[in-house]
């Protein structure tokens, strides 16, 4: 987040150039940044010249770096000194992602950030995790209906709301095959959102796991001998058009039986774009071992439950699955438009 400080600002009591040396502070710990107005008056201004010589050079740092591009930001001006003090507030305050599962929807906001986010933004975000407060923190609700009241909660009497919900769509049918006036899933978190006056972020794939791409699924198969029982049903997902493959149910459902319909999307009635899949491959993406390719569990991942998606984010790191990988799953960029969100937020 970006904190432009106009000169009068520079003038006040103790009290608010103590809150300016805190904000300050907050930019050395590099969560935010720090720019001026008016920076040729900023050498004779009363702020200035009680800082400390180190901090006086870290002014004169940010006024450099002002030279160069940066990603935008959200911004916070400081015009006179009564914006101080509310300024101050909202440096200290972490950006909170609002999520259902702050394990399995974190991993893959961690790996868009890794694959996505400029050098610039990525050093925020390390940044952010290793003070106090935190620049930034995941929440999660255990479900997403719970998603509209904790938004509430979290903005109830709070002056500053930096609450970021993002939750995936649940969507089974792409929007133009939707009944007309239908209702989104996701209607009553952006109901909430709006009503608090914050942003909110709808993944439109049916759920996260529906983003892991073909090369995540190779690295996770070879990673041990133990997973050879999942290679058929991977192998129905690659099958599928691009349409069922973003809202086929990932999760075990109990309910299903092997040769069990998968909805409107796969019976074949929307031809050329989504042709009947095969019964192999309706058994394959009907069967019971079909959980393991869903993380269900708030534990990390163990050889006894593969809660494959909380791999995602070292994948990435280390190179084994590319933005570009990842853009393959993600035909809308929704990712990408993600991360730029929250390089803005942060």
């Amino acid at each position: 987040m970006r904190f432009k400080v106009h000169a009068p600002a520079t003038t006040g009591d103790d009290r608010a150039l103590r809150k300016l040396n805190e904000i300050l502070s907050r930019v050395e710990d590099g969560v935010h940044t720090l720019v001026f107005e008016a920076p040729d008056q900023l050498n004779t201004s009363r702020w200035f010249q009680h800082l400390y010589p180190l901090e006086q050079e870290l002014v004169g740092q940010l006024i450099l770096a002002e030279t160069y591009p940066s990603t935008p930001t959200t911004t916070c001006t400081i015009k006179d000194p009564e914006d101080v003090h509310a300024a101050r507030d909202l440096a200290y305050t972490p950006l909170t992602i609002l999520v259902e599962n702050e394990f399995s929807d974190g991993a893959l906001i961690r790996a868009a950030v890794e694959a996505y986010a400029s050098p610039e933004v990525k050093d925020t975000w390390e940044r952010g995790q290793n003070v106090q407060p935190r620049g930034w923190a995941f929440i999660g609700t255990s479900g997403s209906g719970q998603l509209p009241k904790k938004i509430d909660d979290l903005c109830r009497g709070q002056p500053n709301r930096r609450v970021l919900p993002v939750r995936d769509s649940d969507e089974d049918l792409p929007l133009r095959m939707r009944p007309p006036a239908t209702k989104p899933k996701s209607a009553a978190v952006e109901e909430a959102a709006r009503r608090n006056g914050i942003p909110c972020f709808v993944l439109p794939l049916r759920t996260i796991e529906n983003y892991l791409p073909d090369k995540f699924w190779e690295e996770w198969l070879n990673e041990d001998p133990f997973r050879t029982k999942y290679k058929p049903t991977i192998a129905a997902l690659k099958q599928l058009s691009p349409d069922q493959r973003d809202h086929v149910d990932m999760a075990e459902d109990k309910r299903l039986k092997p040769g069990a319909t998968l909805g409107p999307l796969f019976d074949g009635s929307d031809q050329p774009n989504n042709p009947k899949p095969s019964d192999e491959a309706r058994a394959a993406l009907t069967s019971q071992g079909k959980h393991g390719l869903k993380q269900r569990s708030d534990k990390k991942a163990d050889e006894a439950r593969p809660a494959n998606i909380l791999r995602l984010p070292e994948y990435v790191k280390a190179g084994k699955v590319t933005a570009a990988d990842l853009d393959q799953r993600d035909r809308p960029r929704s990712l990408r438009a993600l991360v730029n969100l929250l390089s803005e937020l942060l």
